[in-house]
């Protein structure tokens, strides 16, 4: 029984923080991807795609107005959620290094309790 708690204690704050850390950079990684922001901040002043047949009929100079305020849109709209991920990983992190030492605790506080 011991022998598997210390188990578990090595896991926990070795391969545990490791696998957590991994599911929080692919979790950002996605939202990066998702939302594109390298891209839309790289042509942020670019006109949208439609833009082409727009130039066509003159209305060329709404193009880029409208492709800017969608992109930034997009981009602050992706880094608020890159933001929120990150501040929640950090207390998941917090939570996840503290959880094993508060169960301890309160195990030990309720055998007082019994014995």
């Amino acid at each position: 029984m011991i022998r598997m708690f210390f188990s578990y204690w090595i896991w926990h704050y070795s391969q545990g923080f490791r696998e957590l850390f991994v599911l929080f950079r692919n979790f950002l990684q996605f939202i990066t991807h998702f939302f594109s922001v390298k891209e839309f901040a790289s042509t942020l002043l670019y006109p949208l795609p439609f833009s082409k047949e727009s130039q066509l009929k003159g209305l060329s100079f709404l193009t880029r107005p409208v492709g800017f305020l969608i992109k930034l849109f997009f981009i602050i709209l992706g880094s608020a959620s890159y933001l929120l991920v990150f501040s929640f990983s950090i207390f998941c992190f917090f939570i996840w290094a503290i959880l094993p030492i508060v169960f301890c605790l309160l195990l030990i506080g309720c055998l007082k309790q019994i014995f």
